[in-house]
């Protein structure tokens, strides 16, 4: 596959998250997809689907950018939602903007592989469940 065929394969996994389309993902990841080196399977991806749209309402997720080498894809995603209760904090009803960088690896035209790290802590601060400790506060301390 093309570099660009390996990033519309991305493009439509987003697409799917944000429509909540749950049979896409039978089309775009292999059945012996990994996340993070643990292998997920296609009813518990569907199943994070549906539990991250009900812990962040109004789910939508923008593909901010996207880059292609090889058998790679990387993209730099903006998830947006209305917290209703994540890493044990209780609903606040807080809109939330957090950005996360995603490594998929794409073989025989699917998903195979996937890397990720988002900005919890920022999304923490957001919801107030942690303070954000400013430079001049830590000097003040010191």
């Amino acid at each position: 596959m093309s570099t660009e065929e390996n990033k519309d394969l991305v493009r439509r996994l987003v697409d799917a998250i944000n429509n909540q389309s749950l049979d896409e993902p039978d089309i775009l990841l292999d059945p012996d997809f990994r996340l993070n080196g643990e292998p997920v399977s296609l009813a518990d991806f569907q199943e994070f689907v549906i539990w991250h749209a009900s812990v962040l309402t109004e789910l939508h997720i923008s593909i901010e950018d996207i880059i292609a080498e090889g058998d790679k894809v990387v993209a730099r995603l903006l998830r947006q939602g209305i917290h209703q209760g994540w890493l044990d904090v209780q609903p606040t009803g807080k809109p939330t903007t957090t950005r996360g960088i995603y490594i998929f690896r794409v073989a025989g035209g699917k998903l195979v592989e996937a890397w990720d790290t988002w900005d919890e802590l920022g999304l923490l601060e957001q919801i107030g469940a942690v303070w954000k400790v400013e430079a001049s506060e830590e000097a003040g301390s010191a």
